[in-house]
């Protein structure tokens, strides 16, 4: 697994998101929150970024992707490739938010 920090643009978060075919459904309220706090420059670069798979299928950070088309800002993210084990769990009901949120994250899990 190797992992960069990069400034992501609408335009690459676009065709990031095409490497997305086998992650949960996108949240529409979750994308709007996440590209609300982009567009008011309190994005804050974490552990938590986006992950590719080995084979280059996108595996974690669709929301963050969705949300910087949305904002059409630049975003920093760390950025994960060659990331073992395939695709992450989907989130249950009873758990929809992960206590690893940054911030952003956890102010839409309330």
């Amino acid at each position: 697994m190797r992992s960069k920090l990069q400034t992501v643009t609408p335009k690459k978060a676009a065709e990031w998101l095409e490497a997305n075919t086998a992650n949960r459904p996108i949240s529409t309220s979750v994308v709007r929150g996440f590209a609300e706090a982009m567009r008011r420059g309190e994005w804050v670069v974490t552990h938590q970024g986006i992950a590719f798979d080995v084979n280059g299928v996108l595996i974690d950070g669709q929301h963050r992707l969705a949300a910087i088309v949305e904002a059409d800002v630049a975003v920093d993210l760390t950025v994960f490739t060659d990331v073992a084990g395939g695709t992450l769990r989907r989130r249950s009901v009873a758990a929809p938010c992960p206590h690893r949120a940054s911030p952003p994250e956890r102010a839409l899990c309330r």
